[in-house]
């Protein structure tokens, strides 16, 4: 009987051991998914981060750029409709050159003309604005006169990344996904590799920040992110730590259960009463 008891304790604590090692492991596994998703969130989100700020030097660049255009006293602008061709050819020089530098049409401009006036020269300089917005879009400078190019290439050159502007877009990003982890700026050489994380720390990938060119690569490195993972890894954590304390509760209440039932009852109907002998008297 005694063996009996023994055989079902050893099975208790085996499964009691075999849910908590199954709980702890599930759990571990949780928090390492986590820390994947909040790994890629925070890369995407720096990503997009990176790519708004870019936007609005890249803003500030073609608003020069259609000002410059504008401005009759250094750029000709002409135009003239290829009837063969069935296209309006747009020629860009500067003031001060005699010939046209470059001809460019567009296959959406449907125009017939060979004189501009106020309206279609706007329309022409939006069409070029949207060409020279592509051209940024692939880094690169096109030299649609030799004064737009060398101007258009030291302005973007000391367009560099505005990191304090940055810094506001990022957390704003954060913010609206509930991330509240420190974070830091770095930068590293552009043809280095970003080394793997060490310890606690996680980082988001390296992304140049230059309009057309650059020599280094920026990312962003989160110091601790363990309460951030943990705080959305917190119901799960919860949940394992319930089954947990419940599992426990119930094996103890089991076992306590069983050895109550191994103590010795005593059986009231077998016990006999007997009178005490009568005491002599003493006369």
């Amino acid at each position: 009987m005694m063996k009996s008891y023994y055989w079902l304790i050893g099975i208790l604590i085996t499964a009691l051991l075999g849910i908590l090692i199954l709980q702890a492991n599930y759990t571990l596994d949780n928090y390492r998914m986590k820390s994947t998703e909040l790994k890629e969130e925070v890369n995407q989100l720096f990503a997009v981060a990176i790519q708004e700020e870019k936007e609005l030097r890249k803003d500030s660049v073609l608003r020069w750029f259609r000002g410059y255009l504008s401005d009759t006293s250094k750029i000709l602008l002409s135009v003239a409709y290829d009837p063969e061709e069935n296209q309006l050819l747009n020629s860009i020089q500067d003031h001060n050159d005699s010939s046209p530098y470059t001809t460019i049409s567009f296959s959406d401009d449907d125009r017939q003309i060979n004189e501009l006036d106020s309206a279609n020269r706007a329309i022409t300089i939006d069409l070029i604005v949207e060409a020279n917005a592509n051209y940024l879009d692939k880094n690169s400078i096109y030299y649609w006169t030799e004064q737009i190019g060398e101007q258009m290439s030291k302005l973007t050159d000391s367009m560099t990344l505005d990191t304090a502007r940055l810094h506001r877009i990022f957390r704003e990003q954060l913010q609206a996904h509930r991330i509240g982890t420190t974070y830091q700026l770095l930068a590293i050489p552009i043809d280095s590799t970003l080394s793997p994380p060490v310890g606690k720390k996680l980082y988001t990938e390296a992304y140049t920040t230059g309009l057309t060119r650059g020599d280094t690569k920026t990312f962003a490195q989160f110091e601790n992110p363990f309460i951030t993972v943990l705080r959305r890894a917190r119901w799960s954590i919860f949940g394992s730590l319930a089954i947990i304390s419940l599992t426990a509760g119930s094996f103890f209440i089991m076992l306590r259960i069983i050895l109550r039932q191994k103590q010795p009852t005593k059986d009231w109907k077998n016990i006999t009463l007997t009178k005490p002998p009568k005491r002599p008297n003493n006369t």
